[in-house]
């Protein structure tokens, strides 16, 4: 396996500077659940992945915040690479890391096998009538409301307990209920698995346990140069006082150019 810093755009992606990028070949053994850190998947496909983490320092991510007391700072010490989404106690209160966030991406017939990974646990209260927020992780090209278009992770308790599968383009939307309750405290794995523009597997683990398949949608992927996203994940209040928190783990993604 050969690990580069930075990495030249054979992924299709501009270059997302801070992090690991890695290029191996994959010997057919790459699942959608596999760490992609590790060596022992990688056969003979061209694949072209980045590992995201946090140092508070300079990175092609853009950090985005709004309101009072919000903010996006390193995580505790005994994690070391997470990062913390703070709301703030403003009532539209926003805290965002995000790349390219209309710019870098977007999947056609021909685009290949796009998967990524989000590690992450809300610190905090669940939202509710009183607090309320929404937490979206993944494809996206908003930073202050839904989506235009994207592929994503999307959390808000006081509309569904359960965290919610989207699949949106130019405004059409695909919504599959994983099954999955949100709960403090917990930390999921979020991954996501885009095969050209015709399909989105979605997995989720909790608590340590392997993920597992809870979504399938093959509608409203976001498709051609006119529908294009970035990625990151953005943690937005609509109502309250109190300040939410959402803690980041690390974002990974990785592309096969062999659909």
């Amino acid at each position: 396996m050969i690990v580069l810093n930075p990495i030249a755009d054979a992924s299709g992606l501009a270059n997302p500077g801070q992090g690991k990028h890695v290029i191996a070949p994959d010997d057919g053994t790459l699942t959608a659940t596999s760490p992609i850190w590790d060596a022992s998947y990688f056969g003979y496909h061209l694949l072209c992945g980045h590992i995201e983490q946090f140092n508070g320092g300079a990175s092609e991510f853009a950090i985005s915040t709004n309101g009072t007391g919000s903010s996006l700072v390193t995580g505790p010490s005994d994690r070391p690479g997470s990062f913390v989404h703070t709301t703030g106690t403003t009532t539209t209160g926003r805290s965002s890391r995000t790349y390219q966030i209309t710019t870098g991406l977007f999947f056609s017939s021909t685009s290949g096998v796009f998967r990524y990974e989000i590690n992450a646990t809300l610190t905090s209260a669940v939202s509710d009538g009183t607090d309320t927020y929404v937490f979206r992780a993944g494809v996206l090209d908003s930073l202050n409301g839904v989506p235009t278009d994207g592929v994503f992770f999307e959390m808000d308790s006081n509309t569904d307990p359960q965290i919610q599968c989207v699949c949106r383009q130019n405004n059409t939307e695909t919504r599959v209920d994983s099954g999955v309750t949100l709960t403090q405290g917990t930390t999921y794995r979020f991954i996501c698995v885009i095969t050209n523009d015709t399909q989105a597997e979605f997995y989720i683990g909790a608590g340590g346990a392997a993920p597992t398949l809870v979504a399938t949608i093959t509608t409203n992927i976001p498709t051609g140069t006119t529908r294009q996203t970035g990625f990151g994940s953005v943690l937005l209040k609509s109502a309250g006082t109190n300040s939410r928190t959402f803690e980041v783990f690390y974002y990974v993604w990785d592309l096969d150019r062999v659909a």
